[in-house]
């Protein structure tokens, strides 16, 4: 049986990867700074939404994690256009846009930022599951500091 591509991020507070899972998974480092996820891989510049939200969140000085979600969320919330044009959601017969997810992150867990469509962003608002991001991100550091002064 075929399944549709998944795509999960994996980072800490040195790197992060994308397993990119389609047929045959493949593991991508990120970059730092803004990385883009669509239907493929990430970064993929042959995607043309990838190109476009990449486009849109560049157009203007986006210098904090709440800036920049604030922008995100209304590029990835656009609705479908008409065919031949770029879109954020995709909506079709059998395939399509199922949910949206925004991330940011930084040194300090104080600062994550973590939002979830839970539909198609056009039809569904982003909930903030910022403070569940945060727990569990300070929970880690405090864990990896009573490590680190056990040894």
């Amino acid at each position: 049986e075929r399944y549709e591509s998944l795509n999960m991020v994996i980072c800490d507070a040195e790197s992060g990867w994308v397993i990119h899972a389609d047929q045959e998974p493949e593991v991508v480092p990120l970059e730092e700074g803004l990385n883009i996820i669509g239907s493929h891989n990430v970064n993929d510049p042959n995607d043309e939404r990838v190109r476009l939200a990449h486009r849109l969140l560049t157009l203007q000085m986006l210098d904090s994690p709440v800036k920049f979600l604030a922008v995100a969320s209304k590029v990835f919330a656009r609705a479908p256009s008409p065919p031949g044009r770029a879109s954020m959601v995709v909506r079709g017969q059998d395939y399509g846009t199922v949910s949206s997810t925004l991330i940011a992150l930084s040194p300090k867990p104080r600062d994550a930022i973590f939002q979830f469509a839970s539909n198609a962003p056009d039809q569904s608002k982003y909930e903030d599951y910022s403070p569940m991001l945060r727990d569990i991100l300070s929970r880690g550091l405090r864990e990896a500091r009573s490590k680190a002064k056990a040894t």
